[in-house]
């Protein structure tokens, strides 16, 4: 009957597992790193898709009419009470820049949630692109270009 050494493993079994171990690394933090930057740029969008959505949700449960207004040289969003001009909020959008359609955009949404019409805010970011779609009738959504 054979019994187990007490041996350990060789120097080069030691370095043959390291140089693997090595070379994975190095396939894998790029694409990490890309991964990393394409999700800052869909978290942001989110963030912007969520902000609309919310701006909708308070003038309808407020039963008063509000803006968001993109812009463009502040990569920003503000929310303003359409009859006061008073501002209600405002978000900035680190990392990316805001392409709305059309240039400026404000985006008005009526007691009941509705919009006058349809428009999109591209988020461009050094790794991806978002588009935050508001439909004519107050509704929000993202995809990916």
């Amino acid at each position: 009957m054979k019994r187990f050494s007490n041996e350990g493993f060789t120097l080069i079994e030691t370095l043959v597992v390291v140089v693997i171990l090595a070379i994975g690394l190095a396939i894998a933090i790029p694409t990490f790193m890309e991964m990393g930057r394409s999700n800052a740029v869909k978290a942001e969008a989110r963030s912007l898709k969520n902000l609309l959505a919310r701006t909708r949700m308070d003038a309808v449960e407020g039963n008063q009419s509000l803006t968001a207004t993109i812009n463009v040289a502040t990569s920003s969003c503000t929310v303003t009470d359409t009859a006061t001009g008073t501002v209600v909020s405002t978000t900035n959008f680190d990392g990316v820049q805001l392409i709305p359609a059309p240039n400026p955009l404000s985006i008005v949404w009526n007691s009941r949630g509705m919009v006058g019409n349809f428009s999109s805010i591209n988020l461009v970011g050094a790794e991806a692109t978002y588009q935050v779609f508001v439909s004519a009738a107050g509704n929000v959504r993202i995809a990916k270009q």
